[in-house]
């Protein structure tokens, strides 16, 4: 494989194949990876192959742009990878880490055109689930209804409610939260929205007391 030249005043990354077991995980990663994502980086690593090298800082070896990826390359059991090793200090790294995440989930998906490409790709071996796309997400793009965000911005600090702390569901009530959803859209015969089926949960059993 070729290999940049490095450039030791300017400090250019150099492209080399590394050993998985050398690398280490960022500890100070800020971007959280769950098992549904490793799961899609798992599929696309066993699809596609290695497509982008991760970033690696030389000293320690420490993974600072492809964290998931590493996880997903160590259950595969891979061996070696490929990877851009760039001489920088720790605030060049932890800044770079930062803006790198940052940047990727700034973008914004073109629903019709997401729906157009999933038409394109129906009937071949890639499956729009295997793409990391559930039929939730998917549901409303193909019926060209407006998707609800599944990580909204929050709010700014000033237009925040004054009471009350974000409830984070633990998987045993987002099932029962989700039957309770499917159950509102079976009876209504409308895919409604989760918000909108907490509304008409939350009003059912307003009514009832």
């Amino acid at each position: 494989m070729a290999k940049k030249k490095m450039d030791a005043a300017k400090g250019e990354p150099v492209e080399a194949v590394v050993d998985v077991a050398d690398l280490t995980e960022d500890p100070g990663n800020a971007r959280l990876h769950d098992e549904e994502n490793i799961a899609t980086i798992i599929k696309s690593l066993g699809t596609f192959d290695q497509v982008h090298p991760i970033v690696v800082q030389k000293s320690g070896m420490r993974v600072i742009a492809g964290n998931g990826r590493l996880e997903a390359m160590r259950r595969l059991g891979w061996a070696k990878c490929r990877a851009l090793l760039v001489d920088w200090d720790d605030e060049r790294c932890k800044a770079f880490a930062l803006i790198d995440n940052r940047s990727a989930e700034q973008g914004k998906w073109d629903y019709q055109r997401l729906a157009d490409v999933a038409m394109e790709l129906n009937g071949t071996p890639y499956e729009m689930a295997d793409l990391g796309f559930s039929d939730e997400f998917m549901g409303p793009v193909m019926n060209g209804e407006p998707f609800v965000d599944e990580n909204p911005e929050p709010p700014p600090a000033s237009d925040r409610p004054k009471h009350g702390k974000p409830v984070q569901l633990t998987p045993e009530q987002r099932e029962v939260f989700d039957q309770a959803c499917a159950k509102v859209r079976e009876q209504g015969n409308e895919d409604y929205s989760e918000g909108r089926c907490l509304e008409l949960i939350a009003g059912d059993f307003m009514a009832a007391a």
